[in-house]
């Protein structure tokens, strides 16, 4: 069902779309630039057929709205396809090349145990078998020169070998490749040439950077989701062209920003964690615009909560992050993914995490999901799994019959029989008592989550704003507040679909990096550091080019990894833009300095410090987004009757059930407020207000929640 259009026919042609695909649900938003309104559905996804399920919503939206396809001029998509593959161990069948004797860095690793005390420790299995697995004969230094010619019959044995076991896509990681990348070049136009039906992936092209597993193993990830992902975006873009469609198709990135389809094929690795990044730039926006600097961006959804930190309205990057931990708390446990992303965590806790009561009888929740089909026992779909949504219906929190405006009725008694048969009867307890228990363990899985990604970063939670979307996210939003003593919380408006709208809000972005170890000295080679960035605006120009943006309309950012010699890892760096010489030796060093205290609170004057990495960051233009309202907000003062009526609801820190008053969203206007318990209903999401907390809508419709004391 569409949501907030009205109708007639709009010939505008700044027609904007956005389409997040989630586990559980599917985000459309269309923004039209000529009325500055927002236009928002929420469906089911079609698992069997992500791409049929986003075509669908996004016709019957542009339906509803009176949009013709053909007036859209750009659709930006957020796919968690590259991410679910890997996952779920469904990428193609994989070879790899590499240099002879390093056959095993997959099972090599790091060589350290993620958990000193765990005897039955468990690592992920390589996506690339050990057979699969073929050396060549060449050799390059760390300086890059040859030490041995590589050798194109060894290549062509190795190659065969691999076309017998049926490959459909081969990686390419050749020792020292970031430093000379002629090596892996040659392979990789041989194995085009011979064999053009093959995916190819190659480290210098996908990487460039030192660390040979990080390299293999990213390299690796982008062999396997490349056919995978090939396939679903070509389908994707003609679909929508058959249907009508003449506007750019634009993929999402891990790192925040706007891929066009050629780059995204090019390198699909860089669309894991597509849709959370598109969550956490929703948040850096609306933070911006709402005057809040400082914030806790918490979206949780049918699958999973995303936690990420934005500060001074910035959202914080990585340049590595893990996919597919064994353990999903513990670093080092899963595939190291070594590209640009948005730093954030995510936790297995979402509407459709499923509750059971474990071999020591006690309740766990997640991370495991009902998803969408079946999806929770609620939805009447044939799931017979408890889950968090299961539980908050029964708790009170949401309206059976407003689920989706009303577009999907939820089976209040189909959630106690679950929650009844998985939870209550084995536990010996009430089916409240049950569902309340689910809302807690949920609950301070996520405080703890949350609380120890801030303490590694040095952060207190108790300076941050909460800032809630996601279709569950403003349901736990005050409840986590109170367990990590944070006293504000931000609820915008359409929370549920905030990831999509965080795709219209993003940039276009692409990275460059290269790897030149430096000691930074006035005596050290600062002419080869220009080299190195004239080479990285060279082709971070031709890639703009593809996006149809000039390299004067973009900013160039440059940054630099760095460590104190002797390290084994680096903190980042931004530096100044001009090209730098002997005489930005000592700027850089307290540039440096400043970071790591930022850091570690501590920074020794008197150890040589390194560069390793030299990255260039482009950002196109920000997007003409001046407003995240849509018109179903625009309502006439003198129709008001925000409040709805009152229901029967649990009020976690009174213990019990009480009656909270309940409101309409759409029709709290700037200035209202009201005091909990209270419960705010919005077709994709609900509010939940604790009874020590009270609200106020602000100018822009943001639902302003201050935690009284816990």
């Amino acid at each position: 069902m569409a949501l907030g259009g009205t109708h007639g026919q709009d010939t505008s042609t700044s027609v904007r779309v956005a389409i997040d695909i989630g586990g559980t649900f599917t985000d459309v938003v269309a923004w039209s630039g000529d009325r500055d309104r927002l236009l928002v559905m929420k469906v089911l996804s079609t698992p069997e057929d992500p791409a049929r399920g986003a075509e669908l919503a996004l016709l019957s939206l542009l339906a509803e709205a009176g949009v013709e396809i053909t007036n859209v001029r750009e659709i930006v998509h957020a796919t968690t396809i590259a991410t679910n593959a890997v996952l779920e161990g469904k990428g193609a069948r994989t070879g790899l090349i590499t240099t002879r004797g390093f056959r095993d860095i997959l099972e090599i690793g790091r060589e350290w145990r993620y958990d000193l005390h765990d005897l039955h420790l468990r690592k992920p299995r390589p996506l690339v078998p050990r057979k699969l697995r073929k050396e060549v004969t060449e050799r390059v230094d760390y300086r890059g020169e040859v030490l041995i010619p590589f050798d194109v019959p060894d290549l062509e044995r190795a190659m065969i070998e691999l076309i017998g076991e049926e490959i459909q896509s081969v990686a390419v990681i050749l020792l020292h490749s970031y430093a000379n990348r002629r090596h892996e070049i040659q392979a990789a136009e041989w194995i085009r040439k011979n064999f053009p039906d093959l995916y190819v992936s190659t480290s210098s092209e996908v990487v460039g950077e030192i660390r040979e597993y990080e390299r293999s193993s990213t390299v690796v990830i982008d062999a396997y989701i490349k056919p995978l992902v090939d396939a679903y975006i070509r389908r994707l873009s003609d679909q929508l062209s058959t249907r009508g469609f003449r506007g750019t198709l634009n993929i999402m990135s891990s790192a925040g920003g706007r891929l066009n389809v050629a780059q995204a094929l090019a390198r699909p690795v860089l669309l894991i964690e597509s849709g959370p990044a598109a969550g956490t730039i929703a948040a850096a926006s609306i933070s911006n615009r709402a005057g809040i600097g400082d914030v806790v961006s918490f979206d949780m959804g049918g699958t999973t909560a995303k936690i990420a930190l934005v500060e001074g309205g910035t959202a914080r990057n990585a340049v590595e992050f893990e996919v597919g931990r064994v353990q999903r708390f513990k670093a080092g446990s899963g595939y190291p993914v070594k590209i640009p992303a948005l730093e954030l965590v995510e936790i297995g806790a979402g509407g459709g995490s499923i509750a059971r009561i474990d071999s020591l009888g006690l309740l766990k929740v997640g991370p495991d999901s009902a998803g969408a089909d079946p999806g929770p026992a609620c939805y009447e779909y044939g799931g017979k799994a408890a889950t968090v949504t299961d539980a908050d219906l029964v708790l009170g929190f949401l309206n059976p019959s407003f689920f989706l405006g009303g577009a999907m009725r939820l089976g209040i008694e189909a959630a106690r029989r679950a929650i009844f048969e998985n939870c209550a009867k084995p536990l010996g307890v009430s089916i409240e008592e049950a569902a309340q228990g689910i809302y807690n363990v949920v609950n301070q899985t996520m405080a703890n989550a949350t609380r120890a990604h801030l303490a590694e970063r040095g952060k207190d939670p108790r300076s941050f704003t909460l800032l809630a979307f996601g279709g569950a996210g403003p349901v736990h939003a005050c409840e986590l507040a109170a367990r990590l003593h944070i006293s504000k919380v931000l609820c915008p408006p359409a929370a549920g679909v905030g990831s999509a709208f965080g795709c219209l809000a993003s940039r276009p972005r692409y990275d460059v990096a290269r790897t030149l170890k430096l000691i930074l000295r006035v005596d050290s080679d600062w002419s080869a550091v220009a080299r190195l960035y004239d080479d990285m605006e060279k082709e971070v120009g031709g890639l703009l080019e593809g996006l149809g943006l000039s390299p004067k309309d973009c900013e160039l950012h440059r940054v630099a990894d760095m460590r104190y010699r002797g390290q084994g890892y680096e903190i980042s760096v931004r530096l100044s833009n001009r090209s730098l010489t002997s005489s930005d030796v000592h700027e850089v060093l307290s540039a440096f300095r400043h970071e790591y205290q930022k850091v570690y609170k501590y920074a020794p004057a008197d150890v040589p410090v390194e560069a390793v990495n030299w990255r260039l960051v482009a950002y196109g233009p920000v997007p003409p987004i001046q407003a995240y309202i849509t018109s179903d907000y625009a309502v006439a003062a003198g129709e008001l009757r925000p409040r709805k009526g009152t229901r029967s609801a649990y009020v976690a820190d009174l213990g019990g059930f009480r009656e909270a008053a309940v409101y309409d969203r759409y029709k709290l206007t700037p200035g209202i407020s009201g005091q909990g318990p209270a419960i705010i209903e919005e077709r994709e999401s609900t509010i939940v207000i604790s009874s020590r907390a009270s609200f106020e809508v602000d100018e822009h419709h943001n639902v302003i929640i201050a935690i009284g004391d816990q």
